[in-house]
């Protein structure tokens, strides 16, 4: 029987990316095959638009891995086999999850038959294999064309700027949401540390609307979003961006670290909406990208 590394995804693209980064990594490394878990509702756009080295798990693969189905019979049946888990040496887990937002060290040790859970937000479990992950998980979908009219746009400008908005689903449940001085705090790094003193700004957001009114008022920009692109469309345009001004959010995170034309990447000191407890920001952040307080 072939070893595989199962990584269940959950949540939206942005953590999906992390999940499957994570488990791409680790089946690189122990030479197994990846399947990715993607439990009922959970949306599949990661799966549909992407090159990925893994394929999905279906119910005629528990024979591969009988430990998934397992855990999945029951919560009781759940709780007592991670007990058991833990007894077992690293290499040995069937089963594991990181239990925070740091960078949990022991990843390296585990072997290469298991499933992982959790959210994985940490560059540093799937540095040596970023080339890997550009080519994986760039688009395989042609653009919408409201996209190609933007990317016509960003490759004329001198110094296109993207800027990344998070808010709807951030404004409700209690996340970070980043007032206009953060990205005039960033706009000001960017004139004084790299002399892009005539940017194009390029604006991605869930919420248009209110970008589009106040949104670092007085500055001419440009809100992709408005135009309809879709998720992937947006991951796309952000990349091919000379700078990257993210939101704490994993999705525009990902079009910074797959970027392979941005010259500088600034990023917000408050990843969370609270000071969580033991936080490194080496661990979500690589060292080249800049940390801007709001």
């Amino acid at each position: 029987m072939s070893a595989a590394v199962v990584s269940i995804l959950g949540a939206q693209l942005g953590n999906q990316m992390f999940q499957y980064a994570a488990g791409r990594a680790l089946a690189e490394a122990r030479g197994s095959e990846l399947l990715l878990y993607l439990p009922e509702g959970v949306d599949d756009s990661l799966l549909a638009s992407f090159p990925l080295m893994a394929r999905r798990w279906e119910p005629s693969d528990h024979a591969i891995h009988p430990y998934l189905a397992r855990m999945l019979q029951s919560s009781r049946t759940t709780r007592v086999l991670k007990r058991a888990e833990r007894m077992r040496p690293l290499s040995a887990r069937r089963w594991y999850e990181n239990g925070g937002f740091n960078h949990d060290p022991n990843f390296s040790r585990l072997g290469g038959n298991l499933v992982l859970n959790g959210y994985w937000q940490s560059y540093k479990y799937f540095g040596g294999i970023r080339e890997l992950l550009r080519v994986e998980l760039r688009c395989r979908l042609s653009l919408s064309l409201q996209a190609q009219d933007a990317m016509r746009k960003i490759a004329s400008h001198p110094q296109p700027v993207a800027i990344h908005v998070r808010r709807g689903d951030y404004v409700d449940g209690g996340w970070p949401v980043l007032s206009s001085a953060y990205y005039e705090s960033a706009l000001t790094v960017l004139r004084e540390q790299h002399g892009v003193d005539a940017p194009g700004l390029f604006v991605f957001s869930n919420d248009p609307a209110w970008c589009e009114t106040e949104l670092l008022p007085g500055r001419p920009r440009t809100v992709v979003s408005s135009a309809g692109t879709t998720a992937v469309d947006d991951l796309a345009l952000m990349s091919a961006c000379q700078y990257i001004l993210i939101s704490p959010s994993t999705f525009s995170w990902w079009a910074a670290y797959l970027s392979n034309r941005a010259r500088a990447v600034l990023a917000p000191f408050r990843w969370f909406f609270h000071d969580y407890e033991g936080f490194r920001h080496d661990d979500i952040y690589p060292p080249d990208w800049i940390i801007v307080r709001d």
